[in-house]
C-alpha cells in the first residue's frame, strides 16, 4: 500500500515552493557565513602569530629618566636571561597638523632587531630631512609620500608611510581608553637624524625578547617571568645608581641629576635659580646661598 504522506508532501512543497526556497536559500547563506568567519579567524590567528617571527616582537619593555650605559644592559641581560634593545624615541609637536591641532609625533631610529617597521609605501628615509610616519595618522591627515611636516622648527619630507607592530592600535599612553590616529602619531628617521636632532623631549625606552621562547598561551608562565624581570630590574636600577654615586661622590651625582633634570624639562628654561652649586649648562643660571639673595632674585624677576 502507498503511502498517503508522499502525495501530500508533493502537494505541500508544490503550494508553499517560494516559502520553502527561501528557508533554504537562508540556510545556505548563513552556513557560508559561518564558514567565513571561521576561516577568516583561523587566517588572523594565523597572520597574528607568524607576526611574532616576522617582526620580531618584543616580550615586554621599560622607560627610565636617563639612559643607561652598556654595563647596565649586559648585567641586566645576564640577571634575566633576557636580550635588551634601545628603542628610545622624542616627541615634537607636528605645526603643519590638520586643523592646526600640532599632533604628537613620537620619533624613533629605524628599527634593524626588534618590533621591525612594515613598509606600507613609499620608501624608508634615507638622508636627514626625510620621515616615514604611520599610514593609519597619515591618512586621517590627509598626507601623502613626498609631502611635507614641521616637528621642532625643521621641514621634513614624507618618505613612506609604515605600521610598527607595537603601535598596531594608536595608543600613545598605556592609560588611554581608546587610540587617537589623529592626535597621534608614530614615525621613524634615519639615525643620523634622529642624533642630530638634539630634542629636550627623550624617553629611553627599552624592549626585551627572553632567550627562552615564551608560548603566547602560556599566560601565567609569561606573567611569572614579567614579574621576575621587574624585580631583577629594580634591583639592577638600585645597584647602578649606587655605583654612579660611589664613582663620581654625591655632590657630582646630585650635579649630574640636576643637569638631567633641566634637559629633560618640555619646555627650555629662560634662567635656573640653582641650590648652592654652580652647574656647566647652556642656560643662564645663578647659584643662590640664602633664602634672602632667592627671594630678591625671584622679586627682580630673574
Amino acid at each position: 500500500m502507498k503511502n498517503p504522506l508522499n502525495k501530500r508532501i508533493k502537494k505541500e512543497l508544490k503550494s508553499d515552493i517560494t516559502k520553502y526556497l527561501v528557508i533554504f536559500l537562508f540556510m545556505i547563506m548563513l552556513i557560508s557565513l559561518v564558514s567565513g568567519f571561521l576561516v577568516a579567524d583561523n587566517s588572523f590567528e594565523d597572520a597574528y602569530n607568524k607576526g611574532f617571527d616576522k617582526y620580531n616582537i618584543e616580550d615586554g619593555h621599560f622607560a627610565l629618566n636617563r639612559e643607561v650605559d652598556e654595563t647596565f644592559i649586559k648585567q641586566l641581560e645576564a640577571s634575566t636571561g633576557t636580550t635588551i634593545y634601545n628603542l628610545s624615541y622624542f616627541e615634537e609637536k607636528n605645526d603643519k597638523s590638520k586643523d592646526n591641532n600640532h599632533a604628537t609625533i613620537r620619533v624613533y631610529k629605524q628599527r634593524e632587531t626588534v618590533n621591525l617597521v612594515c613598509l606600507m609605501s613609499g620608501k624608508m628615509p634615507e638622508v636627514d630631512n626625510e620621515i616615514a610616519l604611520d599610514r593609519m595618522y597619515a591618512d586621517n591627515s590627509g598626507i601623502k609620500v613626498g609631502d611635507t611636516i614641521s616637528i621642532g622648527g625643521r621641514t621634513l619630507v614624507v618618505s613612506g608611510l609604515i605600521a610598527m607592530p607595537d603601535y598596531s592600535c594608536l595608543f600613545e599612553k598605556n592609560s588611554d581608553m581608546m587610540f587617537d590616529a589623529i592626535n597621534f602619531s608614530v614615525a621613524v628617521m634615519t639615525n643620523q637624524a634622529f642624533e642630530a636632532f638634539q630634542s629636550v623631549h627623550m624617553t629611553y625606552n627599552y624592549a626585551w625578547n627572553y632567550a627562552q621562547k615564551v608560548e603566547r598561551t602560556d599566560v601565567e608562565k609569561a606573567d611569572k617571568l614579567s614579574e621576575t624581570f621587574l624585580d631583577d630590574l629594580t634591583k639592577e636600577i638600585k645597584s647602578y645608581d649606587e655605583s654612579v654615586i660611589d664613582e663620581v661622590n654625591i655632590y657630582e651625582a646630585t650635579k649630574k641629576a640636576m643637569k638631567e633634570a633641566i634637559s629633560n624639562c618640555n619646555i627650555k628654561p629662560d634662567h635656573v635659580l640653582i641650590d648652592a652649586m654652580k652647574l656647566d649648562i647652556d642656560i643662564p643660571s645663578t647659584s643662590i646661598t640664602n633664602i634672602a639673595e632667592r627671594d630678591a632674585l625671584v622679586k627682580n624677576g630673574i
